[in-house]
């Protein structure tokens, strides 16, 4: 019977980590083979380059990143925390959650979290120059997305169902001008577009800016959305999104690549039954 060994992964092997020890010096990457983009659920803003911890269910939202290690930083980050009702503050403690370890899919063609204080369940699989996800309300509650992103950036609603993010927020870079372009693209229509401001909403569909959060809002009790980056132009991320599948078909050509790069190691195992295992976090 054919097994997909991919499935049997579990990517928060070696995440246990901190600046005064290592257990493996990595985080729970979510993305394709030589992918410009790799994502992870995000559990502290205040630990700096270790913002994962394996053992805290706690789950800020889901991180865009393009850090291998943490001793080697970030270069471009954004957040996306899924949300339903009203926010108290424009704070990523305020609107953290926890979620199910034990339930989590933590895989490298697949991240899959259920978020305990929202009561939503977030699926995103990762493309080439992007990514595709589903979020959908157990409690039948209308979802909202808020994004944040460290340093200057800029947010644009092109449309009822595009939104362009500029992230200026680079590490050691020369040029002050040298941007991430973020466009994300939605199959229900957004109702509303705000900036959080401590305990206020400024509604606007373009805010410029440092530190800043930003929520958008869907009648729909799920929504379905791709993304593609570019650190290129707006209008290369818009050619790149064309290439991005729907959430299924992301998740089965990422799990392809894998097998077939995984499937060239071959491993010979005498005890069978401990190597059908999936491979999860103790």
């Amino acid at each position: 019977m054919y097994t997909s060994i991919v499935s049997t992964i579990d990517t928060r092997y070696g995440t246990y980590n901190s600046h005064a020890f290592s257990n493996g010096n990595t985080l729970p990457l979510t993305g394709v083979p030589f992918g410009m983009n790799y994502f992870a659920p995000q559990t502290s803003d205040q630990t700096g380059n270790w913002w994962f911890n394996p053992y805290e269910p706690v789950y800020q939202g889901i991180r865009l990143t393009h850090q291998p290690s943490p001793w080697l930083g970030d270069f471009a980050s954004l957040l996306l925390t899924p949300v339903t009702g009203e926010l108290s503050r424009d704070s990523i403690f305020h609107r953290q959650s926890s979620y199910q370890l034990d339930q989590a899919i933590f895989r490298p063609d697949l991240l899959q979290l259920q978020s305990n204080r929202f009561r939503l369940i977030s699926r995103l699989a990762p493309s080439r120059y992007g990514a595709s996800f589903e979020i959908a309300s157990f409690a039948n509650q209308p979802i909202g997305i808020v994004f944040y992103s460290s340093g200057k950036s800029i947010y644009r609603l092109l449309n009822p169902h595009q939104l362009l993010i500029q992230i200026f927020q680079v590490s050691a870079c020369q040029s002050p001008d040298f941007c991430m372009y973020a466009l994300l693209e939605f199959e229900e229509e957004i109702t509303e577009c705000y900036h959080l401001v401590k305990d206020r909403k400024i509604a606007k569909t373009e805010v410029v800016g440092e530190d800043l959060h930003l929520r958008i809002n869907f009648s729909s009790t799920s929504i379905k959305g791709r993304l593609a980056t570019s650190f290129i132009s707006p209008e290369q991320a818009a050619f790149l999104l064309k290439d991005v599948p729907d959430f299924p078909q992301a998740q089965k050509q990422a799990e392809k690549t894998w097998n077939q790069l995984l499937g060239r190691i071959q491993i010979r195992d005498q005890k069978k039954s401990s190597s059908s295992r999936p491979r999860t976090v103790d």
